[in-house]
């Protein structure tokens, strides 16, 4: 029998489950929402927690998209050993540009190789200082964590042992107050996951702007008459919130549609065939999403709700209808509990390294005291087996002579091996410097094919020397930039708030250092009805100069 808890801490509630599960049969054995104050504003998270008398030891933190980044990268097959030390110097490299200490952790997805031949390796990273803090808080609070994954693949592991068996592929969309959480199984296993910032927080805030009131009052007025509908309207204030709804909503199904899009290119599944949309989570509730979102993408659309699979014998009866008033809520924080067995859940850990080290130290301390003894008493035996062995030869100079001169040798050997090393990794690091280039160009056509808005056309991409500050004899240490080109439509009097979104999406991925909009070259074109606009992308740390090679 097993057991795990998975925690969920959002910036509008707290979510905590405890799973336990033998054989096929799961129970839900403890369930918690706690409700929180985006302002921070009410008691303090370790009272809310210690008023329901809430412990836990050992659970998954969910690592939201707001604090995480899920990359996809392919690599020819090649055995394990060898992809490690792959993945684990791209890691290192993109660690030591994105600026502060960073997380990672990496696992194959299970695409067919008829497909492609290319392994498909599935990248997670998130920022030390965000997670550290977040986990902090819980444990101020009497939440322990031993492990930090992401949501989107928490929302695939929900789905793994509670969800329906198709023929064809599933896709996930667990929307909640600010991430969108998106992932798409085929025959049983994960081939896609991505984590977006849009959310229940974007249905309110149109609805704020439109009506002119509150963030509280817009809340209120959108759970009360708010609806995704073209006609039926009670009155024209219904009428006016349908309106603002359906301008996010609009984004909301684009997002949705470019990312099947996205997972065709990363995972060569040209054919990939998409048989039903499951949703999940608070924003999912919103009156007329599933039905609109079913007629946009010509799919079958249903609620995905785990708890009806579960067992809730151990609930008491006031927790047992909480759990049933908030069930696809809950299909985060179960996912991340049932994702606790690696080798049976899909999990990256991007629990911050100074934590896995104290996790590690944890589990092994008892088998390194057992390992000490052991080593301790072979250590003595050989001891006395060598004075005795000395004493009875009668030789002990000549053996501590020879000792002596073994221990030279092998100092000699270990000062060229360490001179080896290091004009490997010179001419590794050299090597890094010739590649940063195009590494880095690629890394932005990526993010520019996933994360340009419909409404904006680029139409070039150039790279060019960064001579700002430079002069004389520091130009040897050449640094670059990129320079996007293209059009941004302005026929509904937004084409600059979109490219000012572009500009700071670009801007919190943590390869680059800065992206701004080249003010000089960017202006409105009348005639064509769209804001003309160039793009500076600096890469991360100024890319440092060139080797010295030995």
């Amino acid at each position: 029998m097993g057991r795990a808890s998975g925690i969920d801490y959002g910036s509008h509630s707290l979510k905590v489950v405890e799973v336990r599960w033998s054989g096929k049969a799961v129970a839900l054995h403890k369930a918690t929402l706690i409700p929180l104050d985006p302002q921070g504003n009410g008691e303090s998270l370790a009272s809310q927690v210690g008023e329901k008398g809430l412990r836990v030891r050992g659970g998954i933190y969910g690592v939201s998209g707001r604090d995480s980044i899920l990359r996809y990268t392919h690599v020819p097959p090649v055995p394990p050993w060898r992809m490690k030390l792959i993945m684990d110097y791209e890691i290192s490299e993109i660690a030591a540009k994105g600026g502060g200490n960073i997380s990672a952790d990496y696992q194959l997805l299970n695409v067919p190789r008829d497909v492609s031949q290319d392994l498909t390796i599935l990248v997670g990273m998130a920022k030390d200082q965000k997670v550290s803090n977040r986990i902090a808080d819980l444990q101020e609070a009497g939440l322990g964590s031993r492990a930090a994954c992401p949501t989107s693949l928490a929302l695939y592991n929900a789905y793994r042992v509670l969800g329906e068996e198709l023929e064809e592929a599933a896709l996930l969309v667990d929307i909640g107050h600010e991430n969108m959480d998106i992932a798409i199984s085929q025959a049983g296993h994960l081939i896609f996951a991505r984590s977006i910032q849009l959310g229940g927080k974007d249905f309110t805030e149109a609805v704020a702007s439109s009506l002119g009131v509150s963030q509280a009052e817009a809340e209120k007025t959108k759970h009360k008459i708010g609806a995704i509908k073209r006609e039926g309207w009670k009155n024209p204030k219904e009428k006016q919130v349908s309106d603002a709804l359906m301008g996010v909503v609009g984004n909301l199904v684009s997002v949705i549609q470019s990312s099947v899009k996205f997972c065709r290119s990363q995972t060569k599944i040209s054919g990939l065939k998409i048989e039903k949309v499951f949703l999940s989570g608070g924003g999912s509730r919103l009156n007329g999403l599933p039905e609109h979102l079913a007629r946009s993408m010509n799919l079958p659309v249903e609620i995905f709700d785990p708890v009806g699979k579960l067992r809730l014998g151990g609930l008491s009866e006031d927790a047992r209808k909480e759990v049933l008033s908030h069930s696809i809520e809950l299909v985060v924080p179960i996912g991340l509990a049932l994702s606790s067995e690696r080798e049976k859940g899909f999990q990256l850990d991007l629990l911050p390294t100074p934590m896995k080290a104290q996790r590690t130290f944890r589990t092994r301390t008892v088998f390194l005291y057992i390992a000490a003894v052991v080593a301790g008493i072979a250590v003595l035996l050989n001891i006395v087996g060598a004075i005795s062995a000395i004493w009875s030869e009668g030789s002990r100079k000549e053996v501590l002579e020879q000792s002596l001169e073994d221990a030279r040798q092998r100092h000699d050997d270990w000062k060229a091996l360490r001179d080896s090393n290091e004009r490997k990794k010179s001419d590794l690091e050299a090597l890094a410097w010739e590649t940063r280039p195009g590494h880095f160009l690629s890394v932005l056509l990526d993010a520019i094919g996933t994360l340009t808005p419909p409404t904006i056309e680029i139409s070039e991409v150039g790279l060019e020397p960064d001579d700002e500050g430079q002069s004389g004899a520091s130009r040897a240490k050449w640094k670059f930039k990129y320079r996007i080109v293209g059009e941004s439509d302005d026929s509904t009097g937004r084409g600059s708030l979109t490219l000012r979104s572009f500009e700071r999406t670009l801007d919190r991925m943590p390869e680059f250092a800065s992206v701004r909009i080249d003010a000089t070259r960017t202006r409105r074109a009348e005639a064509k009805g769209v804001w003309k606009f160039e793009l500076i992308v600096t890469p991360s740390e100024s890319n440092p100069g060139p080797v010295e090679r030995p």
